[in-house]
């Protein structure tokens, strides 16, 4: 079997949407017939394991069928976040390899900092999805930009992760751009801001940056 393709949504700003979006990203692909296995690092909060589980309450309650993705086990999540950051690692690389034993699809929710098993799951990404805010605030964790021209002056601290993520792949597999990279405009009730046009504009020249 091919390896799986594995996807990791994430953004070190908290409040993004990240959760929410890897929800519906796993449920569109169980409807379309994938195998996916699902992995939340956000140890302490665990909201997309929550709504799966919430997910298989209800259909045991509603005599319903819904596909469903295989969550490896990696115990108590409060417990692990209070633990070493290697026994953290032993657990989501013994979650990880059971995962890609079982999926044709792995997304990883990770949570709003920058942690160790965040790094690592953005390493092991084919493909990443940011969600962001219609927000300059938002912005920021991408793109630094001049407060009086709105210039993009340079990447920013999440960006220069990602980069160090794809050069990581580039050296341990040789290849060139390994990751694919898609930051996901969320929230679009203020889609109509008058700072949109300016917004896109700067993502666009960032794209071309990173």
């Amino acid at each position: 079997m091919a390896d799986p393709k594995v996807i990791v949504v994430g953004n070190e700003k908290g409040g993004a949407g990240k959760s929410t979006l890897a929800i519906h990203i796993v449920c569109g692909l169980l409807h379309a017939g994938r195998r996916v296995a699902v992995i939340d690092l956000d140890l302490r909060q665990r909201s997309m394991a929550k709504f799966f589980a919430n997910r298989a309450a209800w259909m045991a309650g509603n005599n319903q069928i819904l596909p469903m993705p295989f969550e490896p086990d990696m115990g108590d999540g409060k417990a692990l976040a209070r633990a070493d950051e290697r026994d953290q690692l032993a657990r989501f690389d013994a979650a990880f390899a059971e995962a890609r034993a079982r999926a044709d699809v792995i997304l990883i929710d990770t949570p709003g900092g920058d942690t160790l098993l965040s790094r690592t799951a953005h390493g092991l990404a084919d493909q990443i999805v940011t969600p962001m805010n219609d927000s300059f605030v938002d912005f920021d964790l991408l793109g630094q930009i001049d407060p009086v021209t709105l210039d993009l002056l340079k990447p920013s601290i999440y960006s220069e992760s990602v980069w160090e993520a794809r050069k990581h792949r580039a050296v341990t597999e040789g290849r060139s751009a390994a990751i694919d990279w898609i930051v996901v405009v969320n929230r679009m009730a203020v889609a109509a801001a008058r700072n949109r046009q300016r917004l896109e504009e700067r993502m666009e020249k960032l794209a071309r940056r990173v």
